[in-house]
């Protein structure tokens, strides 16, 4: 591993004009051994040294430059708590900026896609955490007779008995109709409870 010092020396044979292969002749005449190849490389094409010379240094990542950025969190938002395949949002990334047109290709590929998405959730950057609360969607009004609200409910009384129930709310008026039998309902039986229902005074 690298000092800064040793890091800062050659970006300093960098700035004094000297090249990869200069910089290891340079090391060999003063009877140092020179770091490897790919370490010189390394430090020689940064711009900026590192703060901790120990740090590992993160590469920089494909998909964190813009409008990219800001389409996956978008996605990843909207989505929170849902439970979907990875490639969906490279799909989505696709449609959107290449299949228009925007782009001839994709920054990387759907393994790069699968890091930076850790990435952004490790870094705390997105939150895709469910919450468990239910959330209520606002439903309009309607006029009277538009809208009757239908659901289906069972009660164990013991063992072998259950009560199987079909609630109507008219939607407008809130009038509740309950009709209760002992086998769960079928379409026949469900459609005449709504005729029943509706027919009522």
């Amino acid at each position: 591993m690298l000092t800064k010092t040793k890091m800062q020396e050659m970006q300093d044979l960098k700035l004094q004009g000297y090249t990869k292969a200069d910089i290891i002749r340079y090391y060999e005449a003063q009877g140092r051994k020179p770091p490897s190849r790919p370490t010189i490389s390394k430090y020689y094409d940064m711009d900026v040294l590192p703060d901790d010379p120990g740090a590992k240094l993160a590469k920089p990542k494909t998909f964190d430059a813009e409008p990219f950025r800001s389409t996956i969190i978008r996605i990843l938002e909207t989505n929170s708590g849902k439970t979907f395949c990875m490639s969906s949002v490279y799909d989505v990334l696709e449609e959107k900026f290449i299949e228009n047109g925007d782009y001839e290709k994709l920054p990387g590929n759907q393994q790069t896609l699968r890091n930076y998405i850790h990435y952004l959730e490790d870094s705390g950057q997105i939150n895709r955490e469910p919450e468990h609360r239910r959330i209520y969607d606002y439903v309009f009004d309607t006029p009277p007779g538009e809208q009757m609200l239908i659901d289906f409910g069972e009660e164990t009384l013991s063992k072998t008995t259950h009560i199987h129930f079909m609630c109507l709310l008219l939607r407008y008026s809130r009038f509740l109709c309950v009709y209760a039998q002992d086998h769960k309902y079928n379409s026949e039986e469900a459609c005449k409870a709504i005729y029943y229902s509706t027919s009522l005074p």
